[in-house]
């Protein structure tokens, strides 16, 4: 039977884990059936006897992940089956963000499981689900984000993650000043998944550290063979989620990049989210160790999250992104053309560079352009796009488009 890089594959009777191992992954199953079962091979003299008989869908193995105790029971293949295997990162990294009287609750209730098992010798005392439940419906995603994780980890290494380039223009004559990365993934069992959905699961997953160094490989090389042919400078813009803050090699990696490709440092934009600075020590430390090392740094959506002005005056940010909802009503909504031109003014005082995104139509382009904004990006211009099309994009015949 074929598997993929995150699944494991068992003939029948093959041990997935041992009673008194540590847990070293969980797992989902995916197909087969695996039998739960303790006392296996005499272990501390106990009789063997089944707990249960788990089927596709069911998660096991997550207790002694979560809780860093021996395995309480021996999985064993009943027929071939196929399991997802978790990696326990991927699961106390979850964890260790979630409510903690949430955390207390299931810590008491795990307690609660191992010692009904170890009473009873009956591991059909775990909470029931009822089909069709909201509990139920509950447990369907986050199983199913369990094993989005888990492809995301191998997703770089199978060639289903790609970079596309939004173009970044000057505003009003729509000439390329630099492009964002943004990045797609085509699932090989699910297809094309929007970003809305895969990226909120890889930031909180340990996988955003190494997507988030190849995301910044890929658009390193990529402004390297940009730069060449495009009629002007370039700078390229990369997003950077708030557990990459944490990733202390992450910033010389890049440098180290970008200084190989004899790029100039400051042509690379990282850019964060407002709610990245609510960790202000963390956020803050990272931000002058940015400009200490050069590089510019872009806010990104300002004015939907939890900024402060205290941020814009105290920490070095080079760029303010005007978040495409206040965009899309800027003709139609007196406050949304306000708070543009709000922002608008607030980067010319701070000495700040302003990007509008989202501009879809003309309209928006005069009053933005009206407002003093100097650069945008959005559908009104250019779609995002592959590598090649860029280079054909920038080159002096095609580098701007009349408005």
């Amino acid at each position: 039977m074929k598997t993929r890089a995150h699944e494991r594959f068992l003939k029948a009777g093959e041990c997935l884990f041992h009673e008194g191992e540590s847990g070293t992954a969980l797992y989902i199953i995916e197909c087969g059936e695996m039998e739960i079962v303790t006392g296996e091979n005499g272990h501390d003299g106990q009789e063997r006897r089944v707990l249960n008989v788990l089927g596709p869908g069911s998660l096991l193995g997550e207790l002694a992940v979560v809780d860093r105790r021996p395995r309480s029971a021996t999985a064993i293949a009943r027929n071939d089956a196929v399991v997802t295997v978790i990696s326990p990162d991927t699961v106390r990294t979850r964890l260790a963000g979630a409510d903690p009287v949430h955390w207390r609750v299931f810590s008491a209730m795990a307690q609660h499981f191992r010692a009904e098992t170890r009473r009873t010798g009956d591991a059909s005392t775990a909470p029931f689900l009822p089909p069709g439940s909201s509990a139920e419906a509950d447990m369907d995603d986050v199983l199913d984000e369990l094993r989005m994780a888990a492809e995301l980890e191998h997703a770089a290494g199978r060639g289903e993650l790609r970079l596309l380039y939004q173009p970044i223009v000057a505003l009003p004559d729509a000439e390329v000043l630099g492009f964002e990365a943004l990045l797609r993934w085509n699932s090989a069992s699910r297809g094309p998944v929007p970003p809305s959905r895969f990226i909120p699961v890889a930031e909180a997953a340990d996988c955003i550290l190494p997507i988030g160094r190849w995301c910044a490989d890929q658009a390193v090389q990529a402004l390297a063979q940009l730069r060449p042919v495009a009629a002007g400078s370039l700078y390229m813009s990369i997003n950077i989620a708030a557990r990459q803050i944490a990733d202390d090699q992450f910033l010389d990696a890049v440098t180290a990049g970008l200084r190989h490709q004899g790029i100039d440092v400051g042509d690379l934009h990282l850019e964060i989210v407002e709610r990245t600075l609510l960790d202000e020590r963390a956020a803050g430390d990272w931000l002058l160790r940015c400009r200490a090392l050069g590089l510019s740094v872009a806010l990104d959506d300002f004015g939907t999250g939890y900024s402060s002005l205290q941020y814009l005056s105290r920490y070095p940010i080079d760029t303010l992104k005007i978040d495409r909802s206040f965009v899309s009503d800027i003709c139609q909504e007196p406050k949304s053309a306000n708070i543009c031109r709000a922002v608008i003014e607030l980067g010319k005082v701070l000495g700040m560079q302003v990007v509008a995104e989202g501009i879809e139509n003309p309209g928006q382009a005069r009053l933005l352009t009206e407002m003093g904004c100097t650069q945008g990006q959005g559908w009104l211009y250019h779609r995002p796009m592959p590598l090649d099309e860029a280079l054909t994009l920038v080159t002096p015949a095609g580098c701007s488009m009349p408005i």
